[in-house]
């Protein structure tokens, strides 16, 4: 039976070889493999949840969810606490200790003591950031507060999360920008693209440290938050600026 080992970056071994799989490590954490289970260490090679689980969610110090025989639940204190009924839950993000978890077909938001919050009521979510989430119900886009109120009317084809800028992405034919508020700041006149998809795991479609990446007919460019195009100039192709950290 194949072992892994894991070491650092000064070639110190960290991780004994008794587990069959060690994935990447994410927050300083990796999801570890034996037999057909899963668990989590953490950088030190501490086990922090055993490799009892059929799946274990990626690390969050906002909350972990996985699943154990039919049962999906979180991680309380280090001890499973199955959620009823539900039949999937999305990872945990660093914008909100609530994650959205589905039951039946529905889809709504618990916490991370494996509470439903927001009862089951959607067809799709995404995740709360600045305190609201996108939803969608009835094939219409909306927002709603962490307690499940309806704070922007459901009136879009799609739409995307908040941005630290206090912005999100909307669209109806092409996508805009609305504040908090709900109103729109800037046009629906463009393409957009997922900020950062290459280098950052669940990188959020919109603004990224006061720039959004968008298209129109003239080519690929920046915006600022006031919808000014950086340089005033269009590209034929652009990637996304490097992430400074």
């Amino acid at each position: 039976m194949k072992r892994v080992l894991h070491y650092i970056g000064d070639g110190k071994l960290i991780l004994e070889p008794t587990h069959e799989t060690v994935k990447k490590f994410w927050d300083g954490h990796a999801k570890i493999r034996k037999g057909e289970l899963w668990g989590l260490i953490n950088a030190k090679g501490e086990v922090v949840i055993p490799a009892e689980y059929e799946e274990v969610g990626t690390y969050n110090t906002n909350g972990v969810w996985g699943k154990k025989g039919s049962d999906f639940g979180v991680f309380v204190n280090g001890r499973f606490t199955p959620v009823s009924d539900a039949t999937k839950i999305w990872d945990f993000k660093a914008s909100s200790d609530l994650t959205y978890a589905q039951k039946d077909e529905k889809i709504g938001f618990i916490n991370n003591k494996g509470e439903w919050v927001i009862e089951p009521s959607f067809d799709k979510v995404r995740a709360f950031s600045n305190g609201l989430a996108p939803v969608l119900k009835d094939k219409k886009w909306g927002y709603i507060n962490e307690k499940g109120e309806q704070v922007i009317d459901f009136e879009y084809k799609d739409a995307e999360t908040f941005s630290a800028d206090g912005l999100a992405p909307v669209k109806e034919k092409l996508w805009g920008f609305i504040d908090k508020s709900g109103k729109l700041v800037i046009p629906m006149e463009y393409d957009i693209s997922a900020g950062f998809s290459f280098l950052k795991k669940n990188a959020e479609k919109g603004f990224i440290n006061g720039l959004a990446r968008v298209k129109t007919k003239k080519g690929w460019g920046f915006i600022n938050t006031k919808g000014e195009l950086l340089g005033n100039k269009w590209y034929k192709n652009a990637e996304n600026f490097a992430d400074a950290n």
